[in-house]
């Protein structure tokens, strides 16, 4: 096996929490502490074209591998057009506590950078509908830009507080809070994070994750499921947060249980001192399992909470959500993120003209609805329309559907998330690029492409798969790939 050159400098505390939940697998787990990390990925089964010969399959995930070392990703054309994203092994273990053949409405609370969101929109089914909630804005944005990546108009994008929840009761059948945490699953990939340890961490985690679940559990149905994850791998952030939620409201949740096979190496959880249950929570530790330290809990409501229909008196203790800010962690009247806020309010100031001029450019445009929000023209799914609406009452939502463009003076400019949906419609023409060009595009530097009989606008794309827009003029072609997207990284060597 593979050895760091100086193994980890771990945390006296740390290792001796670890030691006492392992026992004799103790030295076993400090080994494989000090190996190199996994590297595994996952295809977008709507966007094949991704191939890693080399790969091993995740035995817990049809898309999911392995491979046997990390490539430069960025450098890869496909990965920006959403054809796979890079995602550790053991977090993909939370879609086998879901039984995705009925619809389902799905809300991940902490989503960010996207790993599970993307996870799964793969999995449900063409009924369903995800909302992908983040509250930091710089981390929604990045959601954002990855479940735009990620193509699904089944999906929407939030940045709210979990607080903000409390007003939409019942109406989630599957809530999954990948809750803030520790991070000690993370020592090895990320050795950074050893530094920010320390128990005072580990408490003040738990506590806020205990917000968290009391804030948004109120939005789930009865009957509705939850999944509580960390990367952690200590009892206070993992049974405990629990068994507190058991002991909350006695009889509005239980533990499902749920057994996986043997050789995925998942360790139940500690039952002693806790429900009997609880062995039907897992951790995953890096010497048992081919992935990093993770813990998961499956929970499902019973019955509608006590206080569920009366204003909650519940106080965050989260030091990162101060007093003075909205639920949704926005200043007052006046304040810039309440002005950034009003952009993403639903305003229906188009004209049937505009409406129709959008449409063209979306295939199969009767399957959606079309609306206005901020100018922009989104196709929203008909069976996901009246929810969308919905939940725009009460939340800020970023993102709906497939943001189509924006129609102005009888012109259109198609938006980057219709190019990654790929449901533009056949009349709009596509060029291929070779990976040298697709660079190119991507780090939009000037194109220099072979399309004599196209005018206006189209779509680039590399292996099939769609990259973005351009607009081929008489003279020249503008690469219309926003700004924000483009590849920093130095590229040239590859055109």
């Amino acid at each position: 096996m593979y050895f760091r050159a100086m193994p980890l400098d771990l945390p006296k505390p740390f290792l001796k929490r670890v030691q006492h939940q392992l026992g004799d697998e103790f030295p076993a787990f400090l080994e494989a502490l000090n190996a190199p990390p996994m590297v595994s990925l996952r295809l977008n089964p709507n966007k094949q074209g991704a191939s890693f010969p080399k790969s091993q399959p995740i035995p817990w995930c049809e898309q999911g591998c392995y491979l046997p070392e990390r490539p430069h990703f960025f450098k890869d054309p496909l990965i920006y057009s959403g054809a796979y994203y890079v995602q550790e092994a053991s977090s993909m273990l939370i879609a086998q506590m879901v039984d995705f053949s009925e619809d389902l409405r799905i809300l991940d609370l902490c989503a960010s950078p996207g790993g599970k969101s993307t996870l799964l929109a793969s999995r449900m089914s063409p009924g369903s509908f995800l909302l992908s909630n983040e509250v930091v804005g710089n981390r929604a944005r990045v959601l954002h830009e990855v479940m735009t990546r990620w193509g699904q108009a089944n999906t929407a994008v939030s940045c709210n507080h979990p607080r903000d929840f409390m007003a939409i009761e019942n109406f989630f059948d599957l809530i999954v809070v990948d809750a803030p945490c520790s991070g000690e699953g993370m020592f090895r990939k990320d050795p950074a994070v050893i530094d920010t340890w320390k128990p005072s961490v580990v408490h003040s985690c738990a506590e806020r994750q205990r917000d968290i679940l009391a804030q948004v559990i109120r939005a789930l149905r009865p009957g509705g499921r939850l999944i509580y994850s960390t990367c952690t791998y200590n009892e206070e952030e993992n049974e405990q947060v629990v068994q507190w939620l058991l002991d909350l409201d006695p009889g509005q949740f239980r533990i499902v249980p749920q057994k996986f096979p043997a050789e995925w190496g998942l360790k139940p959880g500690v039952t002693e001192g806790y429900d009997a249950d609880m062995q039907f929570t897992y951790h995953c530790y890096p010497h048992k399992v081919r992935g990093e330290g993770f813990f998961m809990a499956c929970l499902e409501k019973m019955r509608v909470g006590r206080n569920d229909s009366s204003r909650s008196k519940l106080k965050s203790r989260s030091a990162k959500f101060r007093k003075g800010k909205s639920a949704s962690g926005r200043k007052g009247k006046g304040g810039k993120n309440d002005r950034d806020s009003e952009r993403h309010k639903p305003k229906r100031d188009l004209t049937k003209a505009d409406l129709k001029l959008a449409g063209e450019y979306l295939r199969d445009v009767e399957q959606y609805e079309l609306v206005g929000n901020a100018g922009v023209v989104e196709a929203i799914p008909q069976h996901i329309a009246a929810d969308v609406e919905r939940l725009r009452e009460s939340l800020r939502l970023i993102k709906a559907g497939i943001a189509l463009g924006i129609p102005q003076r009888g012109k259109f400019q198609p938006d980057h998330g219709l190019a990654m949906s790929e449901m533009v419609a056949e009349a709009v023409p596509v060029i291929e690029m070779d990976a040298g060009q697709a660079m190119r595009y991507l780090s939009r530097d000037e194109l220099q492409l072979a399309a004599p009989d196209i005018r206006g606008w189209a779509i680039v794309a590399h292996k099939g798969r769609n990259l973005g827009w351009i607009k081929v003029l008489e003279n020249r072609i503008n690469n219309h790939l926003p700004k924000h997207l483009r590849i920093r990284n130095d590229v040239s060597e590859l055109y």
